[in-house]
């Protein structure tokens, strides 16, 4: 019988291997430590605004009433299974101003009006990700 192991158990194993450590919480890099772009998650199709998006400061964390974008995106190689933590794994998704040029863009009319034929209450995060946004 074979059984499948978790990726946590997989990445466990590989560090303990290589560094002779397993995952610790030291390894995982939070996304509240860089700026990340965040917009409201209820609103309404007849409100003024549908779409109201903005730059979330690090350290800030937002639990109910936002939606945030990843700020990162995890790319391990080799030489990171090796090191003290994984932090170097954490690639940045946006630059400061690819950040600001994109919050722009999601706080647009154009992209507004896109938002207010998609949803009826809530923005859904996979109806604001399918955009050409």
């Amino acid at each position: 019988k074979t059984t499948s192991k978790s990726q946590v158990q997989f990445v466990d194993e590989l560090l303990k291997e290589k560094r002779g450590k397993g995952l610790s919480e030291s390894d995982v890099l939070p996304d509240y430590t860089e700026y990340r772009i965040g917009y409201r998650k209820i609103s309404n199709s007849t409100n003024e605004r549908t779409m109201v998006a903005s730059v979330i400061p690090k350290g800030a964390v937002c639990i109910e009433s936002v939606q945030l974008f990843r700020p990162y995106e995890l790319n391990p190689e080799e030489e990171h299974l090796e090191q003290e933590n994984l932090h170097n794994a954490y690639e940045r998704i946006f630059t400061d101003r690819e950040l600001f040029c994109a919050v722009g863009l999601i706080n647009s009319i154009p992209f507004d009006f896109l938002m207010r034929t998609k949803i009826e209450t809530n923005m859904v995060k996979y109806k604001v990700e399918e955009t050409q946004v």
